[in-house]
C-alpha cells in the first residue's frame, strides 16, 4: 500500500520454514542491488513480517485482531533521508456493515508510489506530490448488491487537501459473472479542478 510492487522477469526467490517462521531470500541475477530477505510468522496471535533490502529499506508489517477490531500496520523505513512512510488500517463489523479507517503518511511526496492499492487505480497515491491520505469506508449488502461507500482526503506536500467520495456497487449475476459500477467525485491533485467519473465492469470467470 506504500510502494508499487513491480515484478521482475529475472527475479528468483528461495524460501523455507524454520520452527513455524517463513524465511525467504530474493535476488535478481546479474544485478548488483535489489536483493532482499523476508521473515514472517505469528507472534502472540499477530502476523508479523519483516523485509530487509540492504542499503535501501526495512519494512515491518503487523496484522491481527484486538477486541473485534482488525488492524494492519506497515512501517516502511528507508535508508535514504525523508523516505519513511507508515500505513495503518482499522476495521470492525457492525451487524453486517464493515466500517474501516485507513491512514497513510509519508515524509515526502515522492515516497508513495502505489498505483492500485486501497484507493484503487483511479485515486492512486503516486499521483502528483501526495504525501498523506485518510479514508473512511463502510461496506455491506443492500438489495442483493455489495455496496461500498468511501470518503477521504489526499494531501499534497504543500498541505493542500483533495477531498473525494467513491461509491462501488457490485452484483453477482445468474450467469456467474459479476457486474461492478464505480462512481468517483474528487478534487484533482496539483490542480484547482474536480472530476466526476463513472465506470462499469463485467467480470467473467472460466
Amino acid at each position: 500500500e506504500i510502494k508499487d510492487n513491480s515484478r521482475s522477469t529475472n527475479k528468483l526467490t528461495f524460501g523455507t520454514s524454520v520452527a513455524g517462521v517463513a524465511v525467504s531470500y530474493t535476488t535478481t541475477p546479474g544485478s548488483a542491488s535489489g536483493d532482499s530477505v523476508a521473515i514472517s510468522g505469528t507472534v502472540a496471535g499477530m502476523t508479523v513480517g519483516i523485509v530487509e533490502e540492504s542499503d535501501t529499506y526495512t519494512d515491518i508489517n503487523v496484522s491481527g485482531s484486538i477486541a473485534g477490531v482488525d488492524f494492519r500496520v506497515d512501517s516502511y523505513n528507508a535508508d535514504a533521508a525523508n523516505g519513511d512512510a507508515t500505513f495503518v488500517k482499522l476495521s470492525k463489523n457492525f451487524d453486517g456493515i464493515t466500517v474501516s479507517y485507513t491512514d497513510v503518511d509519508a515524509d515526502g511526496g515522492a515516497v508513495l508510489t502505489e498505483t492500485d492499492g486501497f484507493l484503487g487505480t483511479e485515486l492512486d497515491l503516486a499521483e502528483g506530490d501526495v504525501k498523506e491520505a485518510q479514508v473512511l469506508s463502510a461496506s455491506g449488502a443492500l438489495a442483493g448488491n455489495t455496496v461500498t461507500v468511501s470518503t477521504g482526503t489526499r494531501t499534497e506536500v504543500t498541505g493542500e487537501d483533495n477531498d473525494f467520495t467513491k461509491v462501488v456497487v457490485a452484483r453477482s449475476l445468474a450467469s456467474g459473472a459479476t457486474l461492478t459500477a464505480t462512481y468517483i467525485d474528487t478534487d484533482n491533485v496539483d490542480a484547482t479542478t474536480t472530476t466526476e467519473t463513472f465506470k462499469a465492469a463485467l467480470s467473467v470467470s472460466f
